[in-house]
């Protein structure tokens, strides 16, 4: 009894807390909260504002009346999607990319040679030609003379820079010498073989270092039985048990083995 009326006087010696636990006025928030659009991030002096994207000029399709002539332009665009390789041009005298000025599309199979190297910037010359859907499109692509001398300084720029980058050393992590194959000794033992429907026994030698397979495979063989036969053990008290190669590697010479359908399943 002593015991209950300690207990209960522990509980009332707990103090009780005075917070008040009671609703949140509306619109109040937590502290920590997610801030309201537009609030200063502490730190900085101005409300942070998403960025514009700069609007992209609409492209100007390359008029009807110029296909089949042949034109200059400046290469704008380079795609490369898997093995596709495309890209756009802006017809004009260049050097710079005239974006108001007609757009026309061509692919790295129309390149006059495929050897040269074609990028962004370079000038080039093209015959306008048409597909089955009179769409234009750029054929015959070729570097004019002053294309030629962008391309020129642009290469020889990229093969610089890639003589100067630092070549990748290789892991010092000792490469994981191959793991060597155990070698197995041959092991020849002479068996008998009976064969399911066949009254006769062979007697066939066997490698035991091979697989049930290939002992399979040899039994099958020599009555000429079919394929889906399973290889059983012919044990000394006459039972057949399902050859496996833990009990492959037990057997002695002149053991049976017996060749059978499997059982059928319900």
């Amino acid at each position: 009894m002593s015991a209950v009326v300690a207990a209960v006087d522990t509980n009332a010696e707990k103090p009780v807390s005075r917070r008040s636990r009671g609703k949140r006025a509306p619109g109040s928030r937590r502290r920590g909260g997610r801030k309201p659009a537009g609030e200063k991030t502490e730190g900085t002096g101005e409300a942070s504002a998403p960025r514009e994207k700069k609007p992209r000029p609409e492209s100007v399709p390359v008029p009807a009346t110029l296909i089949g002539q042949t034109k200059t332009g400046v290469v704008s665009a380079v795609i490369k999607k898997g093995r596709v390789k495309f890209g756009f041009i802006h017809l004009g005298n260049g050097p710079e990319i005239d974006e108001a000025a007609p757009r026309i599309y061509f692919s790295f199979d129309q390149l006059a040679d495929s050897t040269v190297p074609v990028r962004r910037g370079y000038i080039v010359s093209f015959k306008i030609s048409a597909d089955e859907s009179q769409r234009p499109f750029a054929d015959n692509v070729a570097l004019t003379e002053e294309g030629k001398a962008i391309a020129a300084a642009r290469e020889a720029d990229i093969a610089q820079r890639k003589s100067e980058k630092p070549a990748v050393e290789e892991s010092e992590k000792p490469k994981r010498a191959p793991r060597e194959r155990r070698v197995v000794e041959d092991k020849l033992v002479a068996l008998k073989v009976t064969c399911e429907g066949k009254g006769e026994a062979k007697v066939i030698t066997f490698n035991f270092a091979q697989s049930v397979g290939k002992l399979k495979n040899i039994a099958t063989t020599t009555f000429e039985a079919p394929v889906e036969y399973n290889v059983f053990h012919i044990a000394a008290n006459g039972e057949k048990v399902f050859l496996t190669k833990a009990i492959l590697v037990t057997l002695n010479e002149n053991d049976t083995i017996h060749l059978a359908a499997p059982p059928a399943t319900a």
